[in-house]
């Protein structure tokens, strides 16, 4: 955000230890936050499911007024409601990497294995838990 000119609310950054309930936790914070943010993006699936299960708590439709997107692409993602919009990770690509780094660094090339980030693409699964605001209640946020 900050990149494109957007400042970057403190309030609407949730920290939480990756667990179930403190994502929970996590969620009823933000939905205290007024106005509502229009979109979260959670660092996990199960983050965005604490998410998805609080906005329903809450009478916010998703993704009418809320945009939820998750990461990992986990298999439950197309059981919650609705199925959750998430980034698909190339798990496959990301063990070869794995294996291609620690092969290097076990042969002695530390440049190799050292070299910095390493970014493989991504993909993100369908539109179901994002997609754009009703009309009537678009404006910033």
């Amino acid at each position: 955000m900050a990149a494109h000119g957007l400042r970057v609310p403190q309030e609407l950054v949730v920290r939480h230890d990756f667990t179930y309930a403190q994502a929970v936790t996590a969620a009823q914070r933000l939905f205290q936050v007024r106005p509502l943010p229009t979109a979260v993006i959670a660092a996990d699936d199960k983050c965005a499911a604490a998410v998805l299960q609080m906005a329903r708590h809450a009478g916010v439709p998703i993704p009418d007024d809320l945009s939820v997107i998750g990461f990992s692409d986990t298999e439950y993602c197309h059981t919650w409601y609705p199925p959750l919009t998430t980034v698909r990770q190339p798990k496959e690509e990301l063990g070869r990497e794995a294996v291609r780094l620690l092969t290097a660094l076990i042969a002695g090339d530390t440049a190799t294995a050292s070299g910095g980030a390493h970014l493989l693409p991504t993909q993100t699964g369908g539109p179901r838990s994002c997609g754009p605001r009703r009309a009537h209640e678009e404006g910033p946020m």
